[in-house]
């Protein structure tokens, strides 16, 4: 099994203090081993009271001796390591990096890629004792060290050193335990010094000080071998060259991270207090319609929701005794029924006496009364994103229309407001530059069952780029949203560049929707994209949508530019909806009904029948093979794509959903990623020339570039441009060829006020 080895070949790994580079952590414990089998680790103590390790030269040297001998050097999550090791001066050299990490996604997207799991998956051995060992020994040492030693630094929700631990969070790595498993050494360290006699757990052999050391060799003995196997397979099914292409975004994001983002404290801080005053605005306006119709409506916090507002949407039930204080609400909406008519309180008995059977009385109110609408994956009442769409689609103007209105934007305003006030908790000051941040977010490649990029720590991939436009108008502006079109600012306020920086925006224009539109060469589609100023779509596939649906409405208007939106609104916002659903793969029923129309799916595919078919090819793909692939880029390999895994449903049969939009969403992300690795290599050109060109930040499909600000608005333009021909190189790449224009803004003061370029100039 393997790939044969050639030259000095070691796996690495680090253990550290905490995940937040930017905040003070370091390694504490660096292992290797090599193909022989041999583990070297170098493990330090770290000081409790400031969580900084205590680290010789002579090992900082031994590690960079070691790193510099290696041929190659495997590791789990590359980027991770890189960060770690920088932060006591040792660069991990990029092209001797095999990331076990990258291979996993690549083997397979929407597995588990974790190390523990795939040391299960691919070489059938279990790893996972030694983590639970270190996690009970530091949990242990936590608890007597809060006990004996209060004024020693731990990890904690709250503690400025450490702002991703959350004890409620999914990821171990923000775990309190996760970022403490220096302690056992130093407690035992401590109780040296202090002449204490040992607790008797610790003087067992389960406590013998090697908690971590042993859990860390571990990782570093499997990640070789483990490196290997993936090797072989990718090397055995011809991804190998793929896999080498994705390689370098461990290095860039790497480089991204250590750079960070700029927020600007003044207008986070005022968007902030803009968005509290609406949701408290948009509570009051959601009780005052609750109570008008006899509700108590108790709303939870933030964008959560509870059985309380299920009540007033679907209608109350309750049942209660007139004789003692018991009462119960029927969920109904979940499949719930009525209890027996006895009151079940009453009817118990006790020593001094019977059980008395009281009648329960039942008391029903309508509230909103709206139609239960069900989630596909529970089956249970839902009122997620989807089902607020439905109704926001289907309902005539009412209580209950303007009510799911201005919950949807207070939820929205809730969701952004816990971004928002992550940002703070993790920027640290900008030197030289008061009132500006640097947020240093972690960015995982392979975080999504496909190729889109997750972050946390905190997550930069949420920020919307526009602001969110009024339902009931539709951006023009009326009395709900006063006039200005908007209910929502941009979060984007938050972010800009510093003093003497500025600001280059580059963004794919509607890459999901041209990769499909050239992809089969739909008629209507490519004349969407090739004659956006002419009837009869106006460069809208929204348009399209409301032909196909309202043939009869939209043709004698169709050469009047926005006619139809004006004078069929609620018909042109159904058509919007619906291609919405339709892009992201919803089925006939959903399409139908957020359509309003009878048939609507088929109307749609009737109409785009070359769209229609390429859908299917997808579907049927992923029915064969389990899996759908990118297009293929002819400077990584012409023959081939990325291939993403198809979600399957419980009978194990593929989810229709889904292999349409991996195909789309995944080669637009391919797209993105090419950019990124191009772009970044530039700028790093354009640095070692002496010009200070960072990418800064990459959200969906738009990149941001941090330049030295010049002289004049036009004077990196000409940088600026080259940059966006790269970008829109990755489209010329792609195998059939795709049109994949890039829009170019210019910004000096805030990421949401921008200066956008027509051709080679500033407008305005």
């Amino acid at each position: 099994m393997g790939v044969r080895m050639e030259g000095y070949v070691i796996s690495l790994d680090c253990e550290t203090t905490g995940v937040d580079f930017a905040h003070g952590a370091m390694p504490f414990l660096v292992t290797t081993c090599d193909s022989e089998g041999m583990i070297r680790w170098f493990e330090w103590d770290v000081d409790p009271l400031t969580r900084t390790p205590d680290i010789p030269n002579s090992d900082i040297a031994d590690i960079t001796e070691l790193i510099d001998a290696a041929d190659l050097i495997y590791l789990q999550n590359s980027k991770f390591d890189a960060r770690a090791l920088a932060t006591i001066g040792i660069d991990l050299p990029w092209p001797k990096v095999r990331d076990t990490l990258i291979m996993g996604h690549l083997l397979a997207s929407n597995h588990r890629h974790d190390l523990t799991w795939m040391c299960v998956e691919y070489l059938g051995v279990d790893i996972e004792l030694h983590e639970k060992h270190v996690k009970e020994v530091t949990q242990a040492c936590r608890a007597i060290a809060k006990r004996g030693y209060p004024h020693w630094k731990l990890a904690d929700e709250g503690v400025p050193e450490t702002p991703s631990v959350k004890a409620s969070s999914k990821r171990d790595e923000d775990k309190p335990w996760k970022n403490d498993m220096w302690i056992e050494r130093a407690l035992l360290k401590q109780w040296q010094e202090d002449d204490t006699p040992l607790d008797h757990k610790l003087a067992s052999d389960k406590w013998a000080g090697d908690a971590c050391s042993r859990y860390a060799n571990s990782d570093s003995e499997h990640t070789l071998p483990l490196g290997l196997e993936m090797e072989r397979l990718i090397r055995d099914r011809r991804l190998w060259a793929i896999y080498e292409h994705r390689l370098h975004l461990p290095r860039v994001y790497c480089e991204m991270e250590c750079y960070g983002i700029t927020a600007i404290g003044e207008y986070t801080e005022a968007t902030i207090r803009d968005y509290e005053e609406y949701t408290a605005e948009a509570e009051s306006t959601l009780v005052t319609i609750a109570a008008e119709h006899g509700h108590d409506l108790q709303l939870a916090d933030g964008a959560a929701l509870n059985d309380n507002m299920r009540d007033f949407f679907y209608g109350a039930v309750t049942q209660s005794c007139p004789r003692c204080n018991y009462t119960k609400r029927v969920k109904y909406w979940n499949g719930e029924r009525l209890e027996a008519s006895m009151c079940p309180k009453c009817a118990k008995s006790t020593n001094r006496c019977a059980g008395m059977h009281h009648q329960l009385v039942t008391t029903r109110r309508d509230n909103l009364a709206l139609p239960i609408i069900t989630s596909e994956k529970t089956g249970n009442a839902s009122l997620d994103k989807d089902a607020m769409l439905q109704y926001l689609t289907t309902l005539n103007n009412g209580p209950a229309l303007d009510f799911i209105r201005v919950l949807t934007n207070k939820r929205k305003h809730d969701t952004s407001l816990t971004y928002m006030r992550a940002y703070r908790r993790f920027w640290v000051p900008v030197s030289g530059a008061i009132g500006y941040y640097r947020i240093h977010p972690f960015i995982n490649p392979c975080g999504t069952d496909h190729l889109r990029a997750s972050s946390n720590s905190p997550n930069l991939q949420n920020v919307g780029k526009q602001e969110q436009r009024c339902d009931e108008c539709d951006g023009e502006g009326c009395s709900l949203c006063g006039g200005i079109g908007l209910v929502m600012l941009s979060a984007r306020n938050c972010f800009g560049p510093a003093p003497d920086r500025e600001w280059w925006s580059l963004d794919f224009e509607s890459i999901e929707k041209r990769i499909p539109a050239y992809e089969c060469m739909e008629p209507a589609l490519v004349e969407i994209f090739e004659k956006p100023n002419e009837p009869p779509y106006w460069g809208s596939d929204h348009n399209l949508i409301a032909s196909l649906l309202w043939p009869h409405l939209y043709e004698p208007i169709a050469h009047k530019k926005g006619k139809f939106k004006e004078r069929y609104i609620n018909e042109y916002k159904r058509a919007k909806n619906t291609n919405f659903a339709k892009q992201y793969g919803a089925g006939k029923k959903k399409v139908d009904a957020t359509a309003q129309v009878s048939g609507a799916f088929n109307l749609i595919d009737r109409g785009m029948p070359l769209l229609a078919n390429l859908q299917r090819q997808y579907l049927s793909m992923a029915e064969k093979t389990g899996f759908v692939e990118t297009l293929p880029d002819r400077r990584v390999d012409p023959t081939r794509g990325y291939p993403i895994l198809a979600s399957r449903m419980e009978d194990g049969r593929v989810l229709s959903t889904t292999p349409f939009n991996y195909h789309t969403s995944g080669t637009a992300c391919w797209c993105k990623n090419t950019a990124l690795i191009r772009c970044a290599d530039k700028c790093a050109e354009w640095r070692s020339e002496g010009f200070d060109a960072h990418v800064s930040l990459e959200i969906h499909d738009e990149l941001i570039f941090d330049f030295p600000r010049g002289r004049t608005p036009e004077e990196n333009l000409p940088r600026a441009l080259t940059l966006k021909m790269l970008m829109e190189q990755s489209g010329e790449d792609l195998i059939p060829r795709i049109p994949t224009p890039v829009s170019l803004s210019y910004h000096t003061e805030s990421w949401a006020k921008e200066t956008p370029i027509d051709g080679y100039h500033l407008i305005g």
